[in-house]
């Protein structure tokens, strides 16, 4: 690969190092802290005593200890905001001594680096050169920080330029050489940016073409996308501050988005590599800006799945934080972003945005139910948002519940009878309904109360652990992917699948005939073969569900789920533009129960059938060292509820034995009777520990 010449590491883009191993010895629990004195001053957060409070209070030798106490296995302190490193030369030895201190108690530190942007006047001495690096956007303006109008002082970097990359590589050097980090907390790893503050200068428009000629050739561009003069594209430009089209069908566009997406990839492989030939002990937490509430492919564009392997944490800036909606009787969760990462095994970094101790420990409880009993962040060091110290208590009483269960417990890994598909071409071509479609399945699944995983890929060994598999709006299947359905379905698998389900390839270029239909004779002469392609969309609104057997499997098609939203995904803050997913648009879809007979009667028997209200939240994972236990989850959501009963049916109940634990100050019961299993007053949090006893006979 030549487009990225100064990215050594980048390339083989193979062998990701192996994990760092301390950060797999226990849950991950810490305590976050990202701006420097200098940047609170100036962005206007400080408070009057912030210097003082600072040096003296915020990393002294008793919060150092109340953090280790609290159970935390590291810290993360301010080191760099996008400053030159010879202007913060002066608080080198205040981090170093704060790094000490925390080994000396036995507690990791990790530093804040920001990387997609960087403040100029800060830079200028060391680096003359800073304004040909600085990100050329839509309309030739310098982007700077997209989320505050007060902080336009902060620039977006471009690192197609030598002297950015070097930069960050001495920012990287500093902190692990001169202060002895542990982890590198790199804040801002989407260095593509959003689309109208996305780099258009010459280097980056080099990139472009020479990736389209590196992964296409000029034949098949011109063959397969109409692309004529690859020497002369131009990167498409996308208006300022507003959506990008709802559906993205052009070669332009789509092309520079999987160009983007790779350069990202490249970018983390040669960042990984270098941060661990300085030291492989030294662990990265990467925050791209994850949002679930708008598509993360189409306004980061990034495709963050390949770049887990590259990191040790990825960071959710979800704000999705779990709630009860009681008058809906839903739960407002991160469930599928949390359930996706632990189907690679993967740590995500979340916050819990609670003051109420009610609402900290439903959110405690939540994460370590669905983020492989990792709890995550607990709060900050400094006053401006989320203090460690709120809840405290609750926090300190879960990990004093939560070590002891981790060494027997971990690592899990998920279970489902039920799979849900998050696609990631469908997402990133349409913005709205597979989106849409996708969270009501999420919602309706949850009030179903089965035992469901969420996967976000396609993989004959991935389908083998699941019965069932929901195909939610996934409009843009390949070729390779419907042949992996098509010979699961076949070997015994049930597929639901919508009529739009694979109507597009992986460019989201028409097919002329509905794949799927044309397994089946039947279906193939009664639509394939008489059907109008131009009235397809009418026709699936009028067509009844069907469940038909395919081989040993079954194959379900439910033509269209009708969820009420009419916005557009857009990021805060520019809801002026448009109307932005909310919490409260989150919904079960319309024939909500029609929907629920349908999977019942595509799957068959449940082994786990369960009867609860609607604020309990149910997870079950597996125990990889102990292969014949299982864990049921059971959160209760709501923060004015007392206490909540749980009744279960478990298949072959009686070869199994249960225990039940829970850091609940009051502990629940259970009940174990001959109709099922019963768990009684659960107030917050309960986990059934479920071991199968073997027989000769199983």
């Amino acid at each position: 690969m030549t487009e990225y010449p100064f990215w050594p590491r980048a390339y083989p883009a193979t062998n990701p190092p192996p994990k760092t191993k301390w950060m797999q010895s226990g849950p991950i629990s810490f305590v976050g802290g990202w701006e420097p004195l200098s940047f609170r001053q100036r962005a206007g957060f400080a408070f009057s005593d912030e210097k003082e409070f600072y040096y003296n209070h915020e990393y002294s030798n008793e919060s150092l200890e109340r953090i280790k106490a609290l159970g935390c296995t590291h810290l993360i302190i301010p080191f760099t905001k996008g400053d030159g490193l010879s202007t913060i030369d002066t608080e080198l030895d205040f981090y170093k001594d704060i790094i000490q201190r925390a080994h000396a108690r036995d507690l990791r530190v990790g530093v804040y680096i920001r990387v997609d942007n960087i403040i100029p006047d800060t830079v200028r001495d060391d680096y003359p050169d800073i304004d040909q690096w600085l990100a050329i956007g839509t309309d030739n303006r310098i982007g700077t920080y997209e989320w505050s109008i007060q902080q336009t002082y902060r620039k977006l970097i471009c690192y197609t330029h030598p002297s950015a990359v070097n930069w960050l590589e001495n920012t990287i050097q500093s902190a692990i050489k001169n202060l002895g980090a542990d982890l590198l907390h790199m804040d801002g790893t989407a260095i593509n940016h959003i689309p109208w503050n996305s780099c258009r200068c010459e280097r980056c428009t080099k990139c472009f073409r020479d990736w389209l000629h590196e992964q296409y050739g000029e034949q098949r561009l011109k063959d397969q996308f109409g692309l004529l003069q690859i020497n002369h594209i131009t990167i498409p430009e996308i208006l300022s501050n507003q959506p990008l089209p709802e559906v993205l069908a052009n070669s332009d566009m789509i092309l520079w988005h999987l160009h983007l997406w790779d350069k990202q990839l490249a970018f983390s492989r040669h960042v990984c590599r270098f941060t661990k030939e300085l030291n492989p002990d030294v662990a990265i937490s990467a925050n791209p800006s994850l949002f679930k509430h708008i598509n993360i492919l189409r306004w980061f564009l990034i495709d963050w799945k390949p770049i887990l392997d590259w990191v040790d944490i990825m960071w959710s800036e979800d704000p999705f934080h779990l709630q009860y909606d009681r008058q809906r009787d839903l739960v407002i969760s991160r469930i599928g972003e949390n359930k996706r990462a632990h189907e690679r095994q993967f740590v995500l970094g979340t916050y819990h945005k609670h003051r109420d101790i009610e609402e900290t420990e439903k959110s405690l409880a939540f994460t370590v139910a669905t983020n492989g009993l990792h709890p995550s962040c607990q709060g900050f060091s400094f006053r401006y948002l989320h203090n460690y110290n709120l809840a405290y208590e609750s926090k300190r009483r879960f990990h004093e519940w939560l070590g002891p269960r981790w060494q027997t417990w971990a690592p899990t890994t998920p279970f489902g009878e039920i799979a849900l598909l998050h696609h990631t071409n469908s997402l990133a071509w349409n913005a709205k309904h597979p989106m849409v479609t996708l969270y009501g399945f999420e919602q309706l699944l949850m009030q179903m109360k089965v035992a469901w995983r969420e996967f976000d890929q396609i993989t004959a060994e991935l389908l083998t652990q699941t019965r069932t598999l929901i195909l939610p709006d996934c409009e843009c299947l390949s070729n390779d992917e419907l042949l992996i359905l098509k010979q699961w379905t076949r070997d015994g698998g049930n597929l639901l699948f919508t009529a739009i389900s694979g109507m597009f390839d992986e460019y989201r270029r028409r097919r002329p005939r509905h794949p799927i239909f044309d397994w089946i004779k039947e279906w193939k002469q009664q639509y394939n073969d008489t059907i109008d392609a131009r009235t397809w969309y009418d026709w699936k609104i009028k067509t009844n569900p069907q469940i038909i057997p395919f081989g040993c499997g079954r194959l379900g098609l439910w033509p269209g789920v009708a969820c009420d939203f009419d916005g557009t995904f857009i990021p805060p803050p520019f809801e002026q533009y448009t109307n932005t997913f909310k919490p409260e648009d989150l919904a079960i879809p319309d024939q909500g129960d029609e929907l629920t007979t349908f999977i019942k009667d595509l799957h068959g028997n449940l082994d786990l059938e369960v009867s609860a209200p609607g604020p309990i939240v149910l997870n079950v994972t597996q125990c990889a060292n102990h292969p014949t236990t299982r864990l049921i989850h059971i959160v209760q959501t709501d923060p004015q509820r007392e206490s909540a009963d749980v009744k279960m049916q478990i298949k072959d109940q009686h070869k199994i034995e249960f225990k039940l634990t829970s850091p609940d100050m009051r502990q629940p019961d259970l009940i174990i009777g001959d109709q099922g299993v019963e768990v009684r007053e659960i107030n917050t949090y309960a986990v059934i520990e479920c071991t199968r006893n073997h027989t000769p006979n199983d």
